[in-house]
């Protein structure tokens, strides 16, 4: 599970994996190229996104970061179309040719709740309008941390700089998936003046004419 939460400067998020195997794959690509070649083995609906995340493994034979980093961004990509639960588990063989990766996506969930515990019934709603996330659709904790940034995001621009948005519980059942948001819009920050230094060939009165009435307007 990916942790996620945004001020003005948003958290990155972190995925975790662990193993399981059933049946079989080969990519095509690796194959055609003769050297180093990724089997897959295991329940996956979207083989392509295994034969992209290991690509650049591929490309480096027994570097175990490039392995950790392709399971993560396999197992995110498999989140992100609602396979919360979703585990993998690679292995070069001794020869450091195949490369084996067991895949076990699990089911598939939608969000079905998303509650917004607002410092204020105001910031409530203002945030829940500009998540745009409802109920339903696939769960997708990507598509969750970009909606928490742009919701923090509009909250700036519209003079709440100090707007603070975050998730508290992120679970997930036989239901589907369940969060809990909360956060602060913070105090409304407006300009209270404009002071023009430094100018040597436009006269302030001019250039403060040329940008408008500044004074109240939103931070």
């Amino acid at each position: 599970m990916r942790t996620l939460h945004h001020s003005l400067r948003p958290a990155r998020a972190a995925t975790l994996g662990a193993l399981a195997l059933v049946g079989a794959l080969a990519s095509p690509a690796a194959s055609a190229a003769g050297a180093a070649r990724l089997e897959v083995r295991g329940t996956i609906s979207t083989p392509r996104l295994a034969d992209a995340a290991f690509a650049p493994a591929l490309r480096a034979s027994r570097d175990s970061a490039a392995v950790g980093a392709a399971l993560a961004d396999l197992i995110a990509g498999l989140e992100d179309q609602g396979h919360l639960d979703a585990r993998a588990h690679a292995a070069w063989d001794s020869a450091g040719v195949v490369l084996r990766v067991a895949v076990e996506e699990g089911p598939r969930y939608r969000w079905a709740s998303i509650v917004i515990d607002g410092a204020t019934r105001e910031d409530s709603a203002a945030f829940s309008a500009s998540l745009a996330l409802a109920p339903g659709v696939w769960a997708s904790p990507t598509a969750l941390s970009d909606a928490i940034a742009r919701a923090v995001r509009e909250a700036a621009d519209r003079g709440r700089p100090y707007a603070a948005l975050g998730v508290r519980v992120l679970r997930w059942d036989s239901a589907g998936a369940h969060v809990r948001l909360n956060g602060s819009q913070g105090p409304r920050v407006t300009i209270s003046k404009v002071r023009l230094e430094g100018m040597r060939v436009t006269r302030p009165a001019l250039a403060q004419r040329a940008m408008g009435r500044l004074a109240d307007a939103p931070f």
